[in-house]
């Protein structure tokens, strides 16, 4: 099949343990120092479309060893539509492809010496998130290369140096290239907007937020970590929606002078966290916010989004950590599906989640739906507490 249409595919588990076992043995034929298989160049072709990103990646590489050898692709968390390989003066065919423990990310096999293309293809939505569409661009650690987007006329792009990307028009298309410094080995987030609407002056950031929320001792505290780009222009100020159950105790960013809480006007079930900073801000930083969450009389706690001042969702997940064999009840949920992640001493993005007596903690991650989500839980009575146990060896699906 994959000679016949020229598709790639996922190799089944047993050919690839095979092809890996032959290819490690070549690899020790090769020179100490030398790998096997060099990446030179890798273009990146991305056209954006009906809020559908296509995204082709064509890499140069060049196998040095003979027979069977392999090249790690280090792209994680996207799946691939189609993978081709034509070696030089050779013809185009299905690459030979697999995944690498723990999805860090792909392997491609090659068994010919000399100078070999590969081109990757994948698809991804743009995520809307209020009149703003964003989307991230996964980018390799290669040598040279260069980036070529195709967006239909009349939108408006900025990266996330803070440069407005040059380019030129052709047809009905708007074309822009540009070369990331580095080697590609950085994620690159890119908004655009429709400019004939005005809303490139909109356009002030774009942000990767993890929530960690621990219930111990019968207190509920969170702390945010919030991964924050600007895009377009400087940023001097920020403001940001939380919950009103969240009750804010600590925020700490670099360069960051003074924090306020504040009521929104209408909503009655958010509160207007607005911080200032000593310089503008033109690179990314690292925001932290912590507090506690209010427990009603019901008995319940709320955990929701933080959202940007014009209400556009900003949580990219959630996760809750709770003392082992003390379960809370989930009670209900909205735009999230839930998952069980283990016990024992752990740590979420640099965040540590224990307690200084050495109490062994659950999580459990929430995956939010574009960024927007709802849970609400309790503690359970001493009668519930078999069946929540059981619910902590169980994958919850939405």
């Amino acid at each position: 099949m994959v000679e016949e249409y020229g598709q790639g595919v996922l190799l089944p588990h047993a050919e690839f343990e095979a092809l890996w076992k032959e290819s490690e043995e070549n690899r020790k034929a090769v020179p100490i120092g030398v790998s096997g298989v060099v990446a030179e160049r890798c273009d990146i072709e991305v056209t954006l479309a009906d809020n559908q990103l296509r995204t082709a990646y064509v890499i140069d590489v060049n196998q040095l060893g003979k027979g069977l050898q392999t090249w790690s692709i280090p792209l994680q968390g996207i799946g691939i539509d189609r993978a081709t390989v034509t070696p030089q003066g050779g013809n185009e065919r299905g690459a030979r492809l697999g995944r690498l423990p723990g999805n860090e990310g792909l392997v491609v096999f090659l068994d010919q010496p000399g100078s070999h293309r590969i081109r990757l293809e994948t698809q991804s939505p743009a995520v809307r998130s209020g009149r703003r569409l964003l989307f991230s661009l996964p980018l390799m650690n290669v040598p040279s290369g260069r980036v070529r987007l195709t967006l239909p006329a009349g939108m408006n792009i900025w990266s996330d140096s803070g440069e407005r990307l040059s380019d030129r028009v052709e047809g009905d298309n708007r074309i822009v290239e540009w070369i990331p410094g580095e080697g590609l080995c950085w994620e690159a987030n890119l908004s655009p907007a429709d400019e004939a609407g005005g809303q490139a002056a909109k356009i002030r950031s774009w942000t990767e937020t993890t929530l960690v929320a621990s219930l111990i001792d019968g207190h509920l505290n969170w702390q945010g970590r919030l991964q924050i780009h600007p895009l377009g222009e400087p940023l001097q100020q920020l403001k940001l929606r939380i919950p009103k159950g969240f009750r804010l105790i600590d925020a700490d960013a670099e360069g960051l002078t003074e924090w306020n809480v504040s009521p929104v006007p209408d909503e009655a079930e958010s509160e207007l966290l607005s911080l200032r900073f000593r310089q503008p801000i033109r690179t990314q930083i690292t925001l932290e916010i912590s507090g506690i969450v209010v427990n009603p009389a019901a008995g319940e706690w709320t955990l929701s989004s933080f959202r940007w001042e014009d209400g556009s969702p900003q949580t990219t997940r959630c996760v809750l950590a709770y003392e082992e064999y003390n379960l809370p009840l989930i009670t209900a949920t909205e735009g999230i599906r839930l998952e069980p992640m283990g016990t024992g001493r752990t740590t979420i993005d640099g965040i540590t989640e224990d307690t200084d007596d050495g109490v062994k903690l659950r999580l459990l991650r929430f995956v939010p739906a574009n960024g927007d989500f709802s849970v609400r839980l309790r503690l359970p009575e001493s009668s519930e507490r078999f069946a929540a146990d059981i619910l902590s060896h169980t994958k919850l699906e939405p």
